[in-house]
C-alpha cells in the first residue's frame, strides 16, 4: 500500500511539474486559476475510414492479428501480462465490431500519448 501511495504521490508531483497549461507549470496554473477560466467543448467529425482491426502501438509499430497474437503469447511467457489479460485483447480481436464508437461520446487526455487514443478515435 505504501508503494501505491508513493507512486501516486510523485506521478502527481511530475505532472505539476512538466505538464504545462496556457504556458505554465500545471502547478502554477492551477494556483493561479481564476473564476474567468472556463472549460468548453469541441465536437471533431472524422474522415478517415474507421479501423476494422484492433490494433496496439508497440516500439514504433502498430501490431495486428498473428503478430498481436504472438506478442501477447511472449507477454505472457515472460510474465509481463497475465493469461486473463490477453485473453481480453483476443477477445476484441475476434469481436471487430466493438471497435465502433458510433454514438458514443468520448474525453481524452492525452490523446497523442503513444497508448493514447488519438489515432484510433
Amino acid at each position: 500500500p505504501q508503494a501505491a501511495v508513493t507512486i501516486a504521490t510523485e506521478g502527481l508531483r511530475s505532472a505539476t511539474e512538466h505538464l504545462r497549461f496556457d504556458d505554465l507549470p500545471l502547478g502554477e496554473a492551477i494556483d493561479n486559476a481564476t473564476v474567468t477560466q472556463a472549460f468548453h467543448t469541441r465536437t471533431i467529425d472524422g474522415t478517415a475510414e474507421p479501423e476494422r482491426e484492433l490494433s496496439i502501438p508497440y516500439r514504433g509499430e502498430r501490431l495486428v492479428g498473428r503478430q498481436l497474437r504472438d506478442q501477447l503469447d511472449d507477454w505472457v511467457a515472460r510474465g509481463i501480462i497475465t493469461a486473463s489479460c490477453a485473453q481480453a485483447v483476443q477477445k476484441v480481436q475476434e469481436h471487430p465490431e466493438w471497435l465502433s464508437l458510433e454514438g458514443d461520446t468520448v474525453v481524452v487526455l492525452g490523446a497523442g500519448a503513444e497508448m493514447g487514443p488519438y489515432r484510433s478515435l
